[in-house]
């Protein structure tokens, strides 16, 4: 799933005047894959497939974004980046809970 997305913006920062945007949609990739791969976990627990998890990521694409964003800009600080995965594991399990979970 990550490997095609990955792999055309990685050709977009050999293209003169496009590669400009790369540093955008890189962040925006990772993002969206931080939410994907946080997310999965309280859907996994309810037996969940990854097309449910797409679909239900999809459905919501500006609070999970958010979600992924902030994430992925945490990681990048050291040190905080030793206590944000076990808070983008609760923070993706009440994004599920409130957001993206059935209803």
């Amino acid at each position: 799933y990550y490997v095609p997305m990955a792999l055309f913006v990685f050709v977009l920062t050999f293209i003169p005047g496009l590669n400009a945007v790369s540093p955008v949609l890189w962040f925006l990739l990772g993002a969206w894959m931080m939410s994907i791969q946080f997310v999965d976990y309280p859907m996994d627990n309810h037996q969940l497939s990854f097309a449910d998890v797409k679909q239900a990521v999809r459905s919501r694409r500006l609070s999970s974004m958010g979600f992924g964003g902030l994430v992925a800009l945490c990681t990048g600080i050291p040190i905080v980046n030793f206590f944000v995965v076990p808070a983008a594991v609760v923070g993706a399990t009440l994004l599920w809970v409130e957001e993206l979970g059935p209803r």
